[in-house]
């Protein structure tokens, strides 16, 4: 059995007017960690200057894990998601790592 994406919730709003769904488009910060030795290989606040990243939640613009990881989520809601790597870069990953 493949293992799912831990969940943990960071910070929850007060008041939730609505839940992230299928379609919707999300704007989210992230830092990315590798398991093995907890180094970063990617932070949107120090390598896309700054600036969150868009994208379409359910239709795979993103890994898996995001997918599953961040639907139901209120709008200013902060999660840590741990991916296992075959709902992300599987194996071998992706890119050079630093």
């Amino acid at each position: 059995p493949t293992a799912d994406v831990k969940v943990e919730v960071l910070h929850k709003p007060f008041i939730c007017h609505r839940r992230s769904k299928w379609g919707d488009m999300m704007l989210v910060h992230y830092e990315g960690y590798l398991e093995r030795d907890g180094s970063l290989f990617h932070s949107t606040h120090k390598h896309n200057n700054g600036q969150p990243m868009w994208f379409t939640l359910g239709i795979r613009e993103a890994i898996k894990g995001w997918d599953k990881g961040l639907k139901d989520m209120c709008v200013g809601e902060k999660r840590k998601l741990t991916i296992p790597p075959a709902l992300a870069y599987g194996k071998e990953g992706k890119g050079k790592a630093p």
